[in-house]
């Protein structure tokens, strides 16, 4: 991997990953430790509605220095073409499968306007594998460096 004074010098991180697997907690440290603003997706589409969404993006991503986090079905085709690196989240399934399960449970026990008509939960069971490979196929052909979120994080930890 490359070390820390050469990622330092990335200015648009795109972090990938399926529905619960710590996208948005990842990018805020990566955004936290390189002084990068943080484009949350869902943020984004719950500010902007679905028919404004894809043009926010757009202007959004023109700044010089980013993290973007979302799905890549949802804007990749916009993000990553300015992207100068991407992270892939990936935990283990029931690691996201817990996650996604909690994050049901909180949202039913309080008012919550959900950004989908169905569940995340749901969501995420019924299109695992066609997420998964829609997200593996764009990160094989991408023309950047393509870290893992186990080394990002480790060296976040080691030089905080």
């Amino acid at each position: 991997m490359e070390g820390h004074q050469s990622l330092q010098r990335i200015n648009r991180w795109l972090i990938l990953g399926l529905p619960g697997s710590g996208k948005s907690s990842l990018a805020q440290k990566i955004s936290d430790y390189w002084n990068l603003v943080h484009l949350e997706s869902d943020a984004i589409l719950q500010n902007s509605g679905t028919e404004s969404y894809l043009s926010q993006v757009s202007q959004l991503i023109q700044q010089r220095r980013w993290v973007f986090e979302g799905h890549f079905q949802r804007c990749g085709s916009l993000v990553l073409p300015q992207a100068e690196a991407i992270v892939w989240v990936d935990p283990p399934a029931p690691v996201i499968i817990w996650r996604c399960a909690a994050r049901e449970i909180s949202r039913q026990s309080r008012w919550y306007q959900g950004l989908q008509s169905q569940s995340t939960f749901r969501y995420l069971l019924s299109n695992w594998y066609r997420l998964s490979e829609i997200q593996r196929n764009a990160m094989s052909e991408a023309r950047v460096p393509v870290f893992s979120s186990k080394q990002i994080t480790d060296l976040l930890n080691n030089h905080s």
